[in-house]
């Protein structure tokens, strides 16, 4: 299974993702998982995200990302029943409203996750943690895209990807 990390975005997103970045601390605005046998040079490949925009968590072809969109791309080897399992999880939470009071999270400890919502980053993590895989030690709600850059768990398999 394979995560994408965002780098840049070109239109208004790139604002949004210039905050992500700076309140985070990190080079990446935002993750999302796409599977086996899915490439970031296929325009019909399906990735799986909570989105802003889109107020919800989403199933989407990789061609809806721009040209001057660049990601980093990191792998991680599950077995078969992981990788079921997890594609199971994805796809049960697609339709999801996203989780803005969780990313405001990042700014200030009074705004809380709302339990049955997701940020990007969020539902990544929840996604692997419900195959008892855990990409960073801490709470999925309190993980920023650049933190699961940083997972031992992740291979970087492609730089600097221009979709």
């Amino acid at each position: 299974m394979k995560l994408f990390l965002v780098k840049k975005y070109s239109n208004l997103n790139k604002y949004i993702g210039w905050i992500i970045r700076f309140v985070t601390r990190g080079q990446y605005m935002h993750v999302g998982i796409y599977h086996e046998g899915q490439r970031t040079d296929n325009p019909d490949s399906i990735v799986y995200e909570a989105q802003a925009p889109a107020n919800r968590v989403v199933k989407n072809k990789i061609s809806r990302y721009n040209s001057n969109t660049t990601i980093d791309v990191f792998e991680i080897k599950l077995t078969t029943e992981q990788n079921n399992a997890i594609l199971r999880f994805l796809n049960n939470k697609v339709g999801s409203k996203y989780d803005f009071k969780g990313c405001l999270s990042f700014i200030g400890r009074f705004f809380r996750q709302d339990p049955i919502k997701y940020f990007c980053s969020e539902y990544v993590c929840d996604a692997f943690g419900s195959v008892g895989i855990f990409l960073v030690n801490k709470e999925s709600g309190k993980v920023s895209p650049s933190e699961l850059a940083k997972s031992s768990k992740l291979v970087l398999i492609e730089k600097d990807i221009k979709l």
